[in-house]
């Protein structure tokens, strides 16, 4: 039996070496690509439903950019507050919405496509209402790391720091889930993005005709949408502090799981091999905790294990030590060993729950 656990062990070990070994050298060797290249015209297309608090942050931060050639379209799905007295406040001929009214079919996906169908731009940055861009550079990290020949460009949306582990753990759990599609994709193998902060081409998003096959989900509109269309040549990362598009962060445990219960749900629809690749990685990771406290508890292979252990952390700090400086957003390293144990615990819990999840909701 004994034997047993201790092959479980090494070979769970031996799968997340590879897995954050192959991951912290990609982000190592990765250089941000800044371009000198004229303004590309661009789009920013946002979905919103009774996002009228969120709005009166945001239009003004994305006016203020310090880009010049841009228009922003916000989709109002069938709004009851004064969402739209609000837009019409603005003299600007750079804001512009449309609308879904109550008695037309509506949701996420449905406002971002006339959205889209507005835009008069080729370069579509989505992002959600109640985001916030950490810089007055936002567009012109965009437009300086999008290169021509790119349908897809992958950002990044971190939230905000607040008191408290829950806080901590959200942000520890979005740089998880930034060191797995950022690394994959720089090993050639992009499998999702974050729909606050996607750029794509509006050639690519018809001729895919938008979301089609997925239109019955709530979500899904950002990593299915990647997952499906991006592959190893069409897809850039967006990197650097400037490129950051903030969120604010949940404040309750419930409200937190409804969100990654939302989030989770798509996954089955990946494509069957990141299906197994991200199964094998999260079974890998809850299978190495586990026979590690029954090994630990009965005191075999003890200096081995605590080795491994050790290797594994040491490998995981270096990796989001990495992707933290790409991405230019702090997070306090000594943390890492406590969140990484909570993080098994989480995904023992949370995986099945996205999986057998049928139904979720936007708004």
């Amino acid at each position: 039996m004994t034997e047993t656990i201790a092959i479980l062990f090494y070979s769970s070990f031996a799968i997340q070496f590879v897995f954050v070994a192959l991951s912290a050298f990609a982000l190592m060797k990765k250089r941000i690509n800044i371009q000198k290249t004229h303004q590309k015209s661009i789009s920013i297309v946002i979905a919103a439903h009774n996002e009228y608090d969120s709005l009166k942050s945001l239009i003004p931060a994305l006016l203020n950019q310090s880009y010049t050639n841009f228009e922003v379209i916000i989709s109002l799905d069938r709004c009851t507050d004064p969402s739209e007295e609000l837009i019409l406040r603005y003299e600007d001929e750079r804001l512009r919405h449309c609308i879904i009214k109550n008695d037309e079919p509506g949701g996420k996906k449905t406002a971002l496509i006339n959205g889209v169908a507005k835009a008069k731009n080729e370069l579509i940055v989505f992002t959600d209402a109640d985001c916030i861009p950490y810089s007055n550079y936002w567009l012109n990290e965009i437009n300086q790391q999008f290169s021509e020949e790119k349908e897809i460009g992958l950002g990044f949306s971190p939230y905000r720091t607040k008191p408290g582990f829950l806080n901590l753990f959200i942000r520890y759990d979005t740089l998880v889930t930034a060191f797995q599609y950022l690394s994959f994709t720089l090993l050639g193998r992009p499998y999702m993005g974050v729909g606050r902060n996607l750029v794509v081409k509006k050639t690519l998003f018809q001729e895919v005709n938008g979301y089609d096959g997925y239109m019955h989900l709530e979500s899904g509109d950002d990593d299915l949408f990647v997952n499906k269309n991006a592959n190893r040549n069409n897809v850039v990362p967006i990197l650097g502090a400037n490129s950051l598009i903030m969120s604010e962060p949940k404040t309750s445990f419930g409200e937190f799981i409804k969100q990654k219960q939302r989030h989770l749900s798509v996954g089955k629809y990946y494509r069957k091999v990141d299906q197994i690749l991200l199964g094998l990685i999260g079974l890998s990771q809850i299978m190495f905790w586990l026979t590690f406290i029954i090994l630990a508890a009965i005191q075999a292979n003890l200096s081995f294990i605590l080795m491994a252990v050790g290797i594994r952390w040491l490998f995981l700090v270096v990796g989001f030590n990495r992707t933290t400086k790409l991405l230019g957003n702090q997070f306090a390293y000594w943390f890492v060993p406590l969140l990484d144990f909570v993080y098994s615990i989480y995904l023992l819990t949370m995986a099945p729950v996205g999986f057998f999840t049928r139904k979720v909701r936007w708004k």
